[in-house]
């Protein structure tokens, strides 16, 4: 590989890279947990951003059950975005001819 091959192939990583953090800095995941009565949106530096309980949730006796919920859709939302992330910089790799 000469200078300019390698000059090319580091400005095209540089792009991608760009373009993978634009990407991850847009992105939102949504999951749930007790048929969507937990959801948790997360975005691709791993915030949550938003988060919905049903009502019926709310009662003492179910605080448990709420507690469980929660941590099950924010692992969930946590996971789907490492995947997504994972995904981008496969996809990455792939267009750099890098495996």
């Amino acid at each position: 590989m000469d200078m300019k091959q390698l000059t090319e192939l580091f400005a095209g990583a540089q792009k991608a890279q760009q373009h993978m953090q634009e990407r991850l800095s847009q992105l939102e995941i949504t999951a749930e947990a007790g048929g969507g009565m937990v959801r948790a949106t997360m975005n691709g530096q791993f915030e949550v951003i938003g988060l919905h309980i049903d009502d019926a949730l709310f009662q003492v006796e179910q605080k448990q059950m709420l507690l469980d919920l929660l941590r099950a859709a924010l692992t969930e939302a946590a996971r789907r975005v490492r995947d997504a992330m994972q995904s981008d910089v496969k996809n990455l790799l792939g267009g750099l001819g890098v495996s």
